[in-house]
């Protein structure tokens, strides 16, 4: 229905339905959150063998299991299957209190030599303040420093109905009227907009090497010749970054600048939304030092 020409039986429903154009649906999952049985084994491998003979150019990813760490049965289940069947990715799930977001670095880990890529499907921190958004952007730092492994991800449920959710977090809660934007949802705006197809991970180095609950990126998006460069620092401190971009040549010196900060406990809600992100116009040198403030996440978005 998704892929098939106009002349086959399920392209004809999807062309009479008003789209004559195959969707060019390139992704697939199989399964959600399952416990990896020996019944969901024997049927998965059902299932992905039709799917794949019948459709070679989908990619098919398959499930980890609900909570997927390293001491789960069903992630080490669902790994082991993968692996068996050559799967191109797996989808991991997991909601954690802040604090493994901001000290968790499990990606690091993972074989360098697997097959089968991450989808990083389902994740975010318990609560919704602006220290549980610079949590999952730290993290996110770390995630794209190993983009070799994970290959997507996306966030937990997108919107929510005020006083009528069934799960929290959500990106964006909503009522009648008007929507609210969650602080988490503007550190995935952040993201959203700075994906590339090269990441350094030495441009930025920080004065203080103990201060863990800091980190940074470098990305080139070499189709729109844009570097961004991202720092989060999740920590009370003011913290020293020295930035060295000059192996960038043709680095334009006006660069936007976005800063997300504020208080840690602080919260957007219906009454008001202190956390925004602000844009600024700065001249950025190719060898600087920036005095990157307390609970902020800041990008520098720059063009070769």
């Amino acid at each position: 229905w998704a892929n098939g020409d106009a002349s086959t039986k399920w392209g004809k429903v999807r062309a009479d339905a008003g789209h004559p154009k195959p969707f060019n649906l390139k992704y697939l999952g199989l399964g959600n959150e399952e416990k990896i049985s020996p019944e969901f084994i024997e049927r998965f491998k059902y299932m992905y063998k039709k799917v794949h003979d019948a459709h070679p150019e989908i990619v098919i990813i398959g499930t980890a299991g609900p909570g997927s760490h390293a001491d789960n049965p069903d992630y080490q289940n669902g790994w082991k299957l993968a692996e068996e069947i050559d799967l191109p990715i797996i989808d991991e799930h997991y909601y954690e209190q802040r604090d493994y977001f901001l000290t968790s670095r499990q990606y690091d880990n993972y074989p360098r030599n697997r097959k089968t890529k991450v989808y990083l499907g389902e994740y975010a921190a318990k609560d919704k303040k602006l220290i549980d958004a610079l949590a999952e952007g730290l993290y996110l730092l770390h995630v794209e420093q190993n983009a070799d492994v994970v290959v997507m991800t996306s966030y937990a449920p997108l919107f929510a109905k005020k006083d009528a959710t069934n799960w929290n977090p959500d990106l964006i809660y909503f009522d009648n009227q008007r929507p609210y934007l969650t602080c988490s949802y503007y550190v995935q705006q952040m993201f959203g907009q700075s994906s590339g197809d090269y990441y350094y991970g030495d441009c930025v180095k920080f004065s203080d090497k103990s201060n863990k609950q800091v980190g940074q990126s470098v990305v080139y998006d070499s189709k729109a010749k844009k570097l961004y460069v991202k720092i989060c620092n999740a920590s009370s401190a003011t913290v020293q970054a020295n930035i060295d971009l000059s192996r960038f040549k043709g680095m334009k010196p006006n660069v936007t600048k976005t800063t997300l900060s504020g208080e840690p406990n602080d919260e957007n809600n219906y009454e008001k939304q202190p956390i925004i992100p602000i844009n600024e116009d700065v001249v950025l040198k190719a060898k600087t030092t920036e005095k990157i403030q307390p609970y902020s996440f800041t990008m520098w978005t720059i063009s070769l």
